[in-house]
């Protein structure tokens, strides 16, 4: 048995559903599991959607409408007309439409979870009677039937034991009759909600289901040849690299690599399970294989490139040391927000510390620290992380940017810079 995880880049546009449904019929020769991402960008427009209804912008439905307008035109692409998945779809407007009319603004993380998570839902509807009109027996699932997880909205964590039920009970059989087409990136806590399991959480999700089935592997299926040793987008000089060990991608993706989500590995070393990274438009191409084997020493500067981070320079009012008291109420008041610092740096009286801008957790935060706290705000910000570092790579990639905040430690080195 194996499991397929197909990213938004693989089912951005109908062409990419197309080519998705051919990997299925020529790739697919065991009984295989499919994890699917919402389309394209669908997830970030989703979450520009939800900001809108936060606000109570009127653009909220200028932004349902697009949503829903490219949907429907992907699937007018590949379907017959009167097909009855856009019925299906139909409600599944509806009822995110509906959903936006009644969910509290109190509980951000918890609306969040209910409407993005729709994005999943209507790719694999449409790439399911894609891949069954083409001849490809493939049954949909709801993969909240599935992952049970606890109510850590957008980063939920899972309920190994009841997944692992689910999972046997339901997928098992299932796959030994067809193909089993499911969502990644979400699931659902035990009040029956909707949860989701972070950016990127599709490559979790396929690594938790091969984990319960004992798969012989998991292949993520991207728009790289392979996992690369930096963004090409960034740096033109990276090469991919052919082996990796459990070891050296749970290094790369804890400091931001999006080649996988950082949870991905583990349940996969748990069982020695291995993990392809291929690309789809070359299928017969190596990519990338993660499993136990070489040290982390013996490759290449790995660089990693986290944009759109804001700094918070925090001082005390009082001109007291930002020492354990402060520091403790400052880091508390980050992780109920849910803020993970990327880098950070304190003196005597002042504390800095750079994350991913989330404007929501934000100004949350912001709240907290006003009354005992300057804070000062920068953003447009670049953080670039290099693993095994030389001081080479490192002057190449300031590349004469603006230095905001470095650091160094034993092989690692991170970077702060200003945008261009």
């Amino acid at each position: 048995m194996q499991v397929f995880k197909f990213g938004g880049a693989s089912v951005k546009d109908a062409d990419g559903i197309r080519r998705v449904a051919s990997i299925v019929r020529t790739r697919a020769t065991a009984p295989t599991v499919i994890v699917v991402s919402a389309m394209g960008k669908t997830t970030n427009h989703l979450e520009q959607l939800l900001i809108a209804w936060y606000k109570q912008s009127h653009e909220l439905t200028l932004l349902f409408t697009e949503f829903r307008a490219l949907h429907v035109s992907i699937a007018e692409a590949l379907l017959p007309e009167g097909h009855h998945l856009f019925t299906r779809m139909a409600e599944v407007f509806e009822d995110m439409w509906s959903n936006l009319q009644k969910l509290s603004r109190d509980n951000y993380d918890l609306a969040y979870d209910q409407v993005v998570s729709q994005g999943e839902i209507l790719s694999t509807l449409i790439l399911a009677s894609v891949l069954n009109e083409s001849g490809i027996p493939t049954c949909w699932m709801d993969v909240r039937q599935l992952l049970s997880t606890d109510s850590t909205y957008r980063e939920a964590r899972i309920n190994w034991d009841a997944t692992l039920h689910a999972v046997s009970e339901k997928l098992k059989p299932a796959v030994k009759e067809c193909h089993v087409l499911v969502q990644g990136f979400i699931g659902r806590n035990e009040h029956g909600l909707t949860t989701t399991l972070g950016r990127e959480g599709s490559d979790f999700t396929a690594a938790i289901l091969a984990w319960c089935l004992d798969a012989e592997s998991v292949t993520i299926w991207k728009d790289v040849p392979g996992v690369l040793n930096a963004d090409p987008r960034y740096y033109k000089e990276a090469v991919k690299i052919d082996r990796l060990s459990y070891r050296d991608a749970i290094e790369m993706t804890y400091y931001g690599a999006q080649v996988i989500h950082p949870r991905t590995i583990q349940p996969l070393q748990n069982k020695k399970i291995p993990l392809l990274v291929k690309p789809f438009e070359e299928l017969d191409a190596p990519g990338t294989v993660i499993r136990d084997q070489q040290d982390f020493s013996l490759l290449p500067p790995v660089i990693v490139v986290k944009p759109g981070q804001v700094l918070l320079h925090i001082s005390t009012k009082d001109f007291s040391f930002i020492a354990e008291e402060n520091l403790g109420f400052i880091y508390g008041s980050m992780g109920r927000h849910r803020i993970r610092g990327n880098m950070s740096l304190n003196s005597a009286i002042s504390f800095s510390v750079c994350f991913d801008h989330d404007p929501v957790r934000l100004e949350r935060l912001l709240e907290d620290l006003a009354a005992d706290y300057h804070v000062t705000q920068s953003d447009g910000l670049r953080l670039i992380t290099i693993i095994h570092y030389n001081e080479g790579v490192l002057e190449q990639v300031k590349n004469n940017l603006e230095v905001i905040m470095e650091e160094k430690a034993k092989g690692t080195a991170q970077v702060l810079l200003k945008e261009k």
